[in-house]
């Protein structure tokens, strides 16, 4: 059995990138990295946690697509946005070569470099929160944008002695569900307790239930967005007359999208440009009647961008 899907006019199969980029679903991704010192002990979970978001960059820039993406850590000495202890290492943004250039520049950083923005100050994780929902928001975000907070921490409680800062997350949390907002905490501690962080992602909608929660790792994570399955539709099996299961169909494969072609300077890579001067259409008998120096055809410059 095969299954065909007209869209629009377009019954001769031809599937245009205007209504390709049109129907498709961007992925917007916030990374939440926290930055207390207990990140850079044993195996350094704050490194690993950026080398995972180095890895989506990547793979990101080599789909071109217009999918945003950029990373915050929490729980710094310092700030460069209006929140006390949060430092954006890299603005939210359509990810981009100069993206992964930014990335790897913040990866050649010592270890030590980064411990040193490590704070042991009590900061508000409802503040955090705040500052990456609206993040999303403010961004273009809309229906066909699939919009990620992804929380790489080891505190799996921070907020036990404040029940009204896990108060107000929650009412925070609950919010998320009306902008399809999913909530995606990565427990990075040998020691790690479910508990708090799996009844704020069943309240985001992340997961459904208990049943449906399973904790996930940074590959986990990093396999589940350069791998998506996308979901078609649920189907009723029905087995008996008094016994029916829903199956969900999936799509595993996506259409690739290849990289603009440019014109490069042969000698140093530099992009450039191709600039028609003049197109001049002449009939036969005008060309056997001009002179040599008459006649003018395509011209083509080459313009260096820098």
């Amino acid at each position: 059995m095969s299954l065909n899907f007209n869209y629009g006019d377009d019954l001769d199969g031809t599937f245009s990138e205007e209504k390709e980029n049109e129907l498709s679903t961007k992925e917007y991704i916030v990374f939440l990295i926290d930055g207390t010192p207990q990140m850079y002990e044993n195996d350094s979970p704050f490194l690993r946690s950026l080398e995972t978001y180095r890895n989506i960059v990547r793979t990101k820039c080599s789909r071109n697509r217009k999918d945003k993406l950029g990373v915050m850590v929490f729980g710094t000495k310092d700030k460069n946005c209006d929140v006390e202890h949060l430092t954006v290492l890299q603005e939210f943004d359509v990810v981009t070569v100069d993206t992964l250039k930014t990335v790897q520049t913040i990866l050649k950083g010592e270890a030590n470099e980064y411990k040193k923005m490590a704070s042991d100050a009590k900061y508000s994780l409802y503040n955090v929160l705040t500052h990456a929902y609206q993040t999303l928001l403010t961004s273009g975000s809309s229906l066909k944008t699939s919009n990620t907070i992804v929380l790489c921490t080891c505190n799996d409680n921070p907020c036990a002695e404040d029940s009204s800062e896990r108060r107000r997350i929650q009412h925070l949390i609950a919010t998320f569900k009306d902008t399809k907002t999913r909530l995606q905490v990565i427990g990075l501690s040998k020691s790690w307790n479910d508990e708090y962080y799996k009844d704020l992602q069943i309240i985001a909608g992340t997961f459904s239930d208990d049943f449906d929660y399973r904790r996930l790792k940074l590959n986990d994570f990093e396999q589940i967005v350069l791998n998506p399955a996308k979901s078609i539709c649920r189907l009723p099996w029905k087995i008996t007359p008094d016994i029916a299961v829903e199956v969900s169909v999936y799509n595993l494969v996506s259409t690739p999208t290849y990289p603009t072609k440019v014109k490069l300077e042969k000698g140093e890579n530099e992009i450039l440009d191709a600039v028609p001067l003049l197109q001049e259409k002449r009939s036969e008998s005008d060309f056997l009647n001009s002179g040599p120096t008459d006649f003018v055809g395509n011209v083509c410059i080459m313009v260096d961008y820098h």
